[in-house]
C-alpha cells in the first residue's frame, strides 16, 4: 500500500511538474508575441524567407495570398515598415485590437478637437480642417501620432513665386464609389512640372493634408483621391448624396458601415496606403507590379491595407438588410 502510494504521489509530482512547464512555455510565447517576436538566436538563423514570413503580423489567408504575389524584397521592405508602425502604436493586426481602435477612431472624431463630427455629418462639416483633423484622428490611433510628419512633400520655393514638387512624375490615385453597386478604382498619370533651376530655391516640407473641392473640380466623380501633391482631395458633394444608416448600411473596404462617418474615415484610411506608397517605398510606386496592378491596388496595397486597419477588400458595396418577419 505504501509503494502505492508513493507511486500515485509521484505521478501527481510529474503531472504539476507538466503542467507547470507548459503554462510557463505559453506565458513565453504571449510575451514574445507582446514584444514583435521571439529573441532566440535561432531566429537569426532563419533564411530571408523564413525570417519574412515569422515577422508576418496576422497569419490569414488574405494576408497570405496578399504576400504571395510580392517579390521577396519588397516583401521584406513592407514587414519592416508594419514592425515599425507596431512599435509606434503598440499592438499588431489582431481582429480584437483593430476593432478596438475603430471604436476609439470614431469616439475620438466627436470630441471637439476633431471637429465634433456627427454620424450623418452634412455639408457644413466637410471642411478642409475638419478632414485634416479626421487624418490627425487615424494617425493617432494606428500609427500612435508618427505617421503624418513623415509624409511631407519637398517643395522647392522660388522668389518669384513659381513652386514645384520635387519629387517625380504626377500619379493621382482615387476612388470613383457608389453606393449602389460595388466601387470601381481609377488611378491617372500625367508629366511632372517643368524642372526649376537656380540658387536663390528654398526646399521646405509641405506635410499631407486634405482639401474639400466642389463640382467642377478634376475627377469630381470620385469620392477621395490622392495626389502627389501631398493632398487627399475630398468631393463635397459626392459624400452628400450618400445615406448611410443602421438600416441602410454599406460595406466599405471590407467593414459594415452604420454612418457616413464611419464611411469617411475607412475611406481616408484608404488613401493614407496610396501616400504611404508614394512617400516610403517610391520605387514601388513608380515601378512595382505588385502596387501597380488594379490601379494600385495590387498585393502591396493590400497587404498593407489589412494589416494596418483591418481592411480586406478595397470596395464599397451597399449592405442588403433583410427583415426578418416572425
Amino acid at each position: 500500500m505504501a509503494l502505492q502510494w508513493i507511486c500515485m504521489a509521484a505521478a501527481a509530482l510529474g503531472a504539476a511538474a507538466m503542467l507547470r512547464q507548459e503554462l510557463q512555455q505559453h506565458s513565453q510565447h504571449v510575451q514574445a508575441e507582446a514584444q514583435g517576436g521571439d529573441s532566440t538566436s535561432s531566429k537569426r538563423k532563419r533564411s530571408k524567407r523564413q525570417a519574412a514570413a515569422a515577422s508576418s503580423p496576422a497569419a490569414t489567408p488574405s494576408t497570405s495570398s496578399a504576400a504571395a504575389g510580392i517579390p521577396l524584397q519588397e516583401l521584406d521592405q513592407l514587414q519592416s515598415f508594419l514592425q515599425r508602425v507596431y512599435s509606434w502604436r503598440g499592438w499588431k493586426g489582431g481582429q480584437y485590437h483593430v476593432t478596438e481602435a475603430w471604436h476609439a477612431a470614431e469616439a475620438a472624431a466627436a470630441a471637439a478637437a476633431a471637429g465634433s463630427w456627427q454620424p450623418d455629418f452634412d455639408a457644413k462639416q466637410l471642411t478642409d480642417a475638419n478632414c485634416d483633423a479626421l487624418l490627425r484622428v487615424i494617425d493617432e490611433v494606428f500609427f500612435g501620432g508618427k505617421l503624418l510628419k513623415r509624409l511631407a512633400l519637398k517643395v522647392e520655393s522660388q522668389k518669384d513665386g513659381v513652386s514645384k514638387s520635387s519629387e517625380r512624375a504626377r500619379n493621382v490615385s482615387g476612388m470613383e464609389r457608389d453606393g449602389s453597386s460595388a466601387g470601381s478604382t481609377s488611378s491617372i498619370s500625367s508629366s511632372s512640372a517643368a524642372d526649376v533651376t537656380g540658387s536663390s530655391s528654398n526646399v521646405k516640407k509641405q506635410r499631407i493634408g486634405c482639401r474639400v473641392v466642389q463640382p467642377g473640380s478634376p475627377h469630381e466623380t470620385w469620392l477621395c483621391y490622392f495626389d502627389v501633391s501631398n493632398v487627399i482631395y475630398v468631393n463635397a458633394w459626392r459624400w452628400n448624396k450618400h445615406q448611410v444608416t443602421a438600416q441602410n448600411p454599406v460595406n466599405c473596404e471590407g467593414v459594415v458601415c452604420s454612418s457616413r462617418l464611419q464611411m469617411l474615415l475607412h475611406t481616408l484610411a484608404h488613401e493614407l496606403v496610396h501616400a504611404i506608397v508614394f512617400h516610403v517605398f517610391p520605387e514601388m510606386d513608380r515601378s512595382s507590379a505588385a502596387y501597380l496592378k488594379n490601379d494600385r491596388h495590387g498585393p502591396v496595397f493590400q497587404l498593407l491595407n489589412k494589416q494596418l486597419y483591418g481592411h480586406s477588400s478595397d470596395a464599397l458595396e451597399r449592405v442588403r438588410v433583410l427583415e426578418c418577419r416572425c
